[in-house]
């Protein structure tokens, strides 16, 4: 994760950035576990679809989980909590990227017009979530690594001026 940026869509500080990424990302966690519970309880489904809602409301309920570890990570300046919502956002946008370019590329052998429009639209829905959510990797990735430069100044500055003289090994 070498991409580093010093604010987050050029007006806010890598703070807020991080602290309303960890929100937004949370509240979409929490609207589709709203949508997809009820349609997974439902019993008159086809097998493949009801394991599909089940997938993703099972899916949101670790995002909520770990999106609260990045808000609590950034309310709290814990770099070491915003780990897990990382690792989440490289590989679901990653995933979604190579998803994208796989439905592009089987949408060129489809004939039927109605698939077509509506395939294309749903992959132009996935490619944006999936560039946002890089984009949104980067500024949280940014922020934790600015946590970690402050850490260890304070700490090196803490042990600098301490009583007992403490040297690095």
């Amino acid at each position: 994760m070498c991409l580093s940026v010093d604010n987050c869509c050029c007006c806010f500080s890598l703070e807020l950035g991080s602290k309303i990424i960890g929100i937004l990302y949370t509240f979409l966690a929490v609207c589709a576990i709203l949508v997809y519970a009820p349609l997974a309880a439902m019993g008159d489904l086809p097998q493949s679809r009801l394991i599909f809602y089940v997938t993703l409301s099972l899916l949101a309920f670790v995002e909520v989980f770990i999106g609260g570890l990045l808000i609590h990570g950034s309310f709290k300046r814990k770099p070491q909590l915003m780990w897990p919502w990382l690792v989440l956002a490289w590989w679901k946008g990653l995933v979604l990227v190579v998803l994208t370019v796989a439905g592009m590329v089987l949408l060129t052998f489809s004939r039927n017009i109605d698939t077509i429009a509506e395939a294309s639209a749903v992959i132009s829905v996935y490619f944006v979530y999936s560039a946002l959510l890089l984009y949104f990797a980067v500024v949280v990735n940014s922020r934790r690594q600015e946590l970690v430069l402050e850490n260890y100044w304070a700490n090196k500055h803490m042990l600098q001026h301490a009583k007992t003289q403490y040297y690095y090994v």
